[in-house]
């Protein structure tokens, strides 16, 4: 019994690891107001460096690097909005994993997705014009796409079949 528990535990985490890692990767923006709260040429990642998952961002040639994200809970995924302010990121702040938003220097963390049950919801991805997030949830126990307006309201099923559908992302 306790064998089983162990693969168990063994095939929890490798999934975690091929969802967080098979989210659409980290978009650079290059086009985005010159203004004190705004992300010009910064690349958004994961990182476990310190012990457990949590979003950076950097400059493009590498240096700059800054943690945006410190807790206990697992952050990653991270989605910049078109405007490059905000970031859209997979959290397990509240025992499950959610959409969160923050602004782009790690402020103002706040939970879209607000599910009260174990559902899992990863791979957040703005619409060109921001006011939309797309993402991935297991709500109905498969995987199936939803999309949501950028403040959490609105939320909906775009995908319903017994197949997996996973990594949504906006075209420009």
């Amino acid at each position: 019994m306790r064998y089983k528990f162990k693969s168990f535990n063994l095939i929890l985490i490798l999934v975690f690891i091929f969802i967080f890692t098979s989210c659409t990767t980290p978009k650079i923006t290059t086009e985005t107001k010159i203004s004190e709260a705004t992300a010009k040429n910064k690349i958004a990642f994961t990182s476990d460096r310190d012990g457990n998952y949590e979003i950076y961002m950097m400059n493009v040639d590498g240096t700059g690097q800054t943690r945006l994200t410190n807790n206990p809970a697992g952050d990653a995924g991270p989605s910049f909005s078109p405007d490059g302010t905000k970031i859209a990121f997979t959290s397990e702040g509240d025992r499950n994993f959610e959409i969160y938003i923050m602004n782009i220097d790690g402020s103002e963390k706040v939970n879209l997705t607000n599910n009260s049950v174990a559902i899992d919801e990863y791979c957040p991805s703005f619409s060109s014009d921001g006011y939309k997030i797309a993402f991935m949830s297991d709500r109905d126990e498969n995987w199936e796409i939803y999309v949501m307006n950028v403040d959490g309201s609105e939320q909906t099923m775009l995908t319903n079949n017994p197949a997996a559908d996973m990594d949504p992302s906006f075209s420009p």
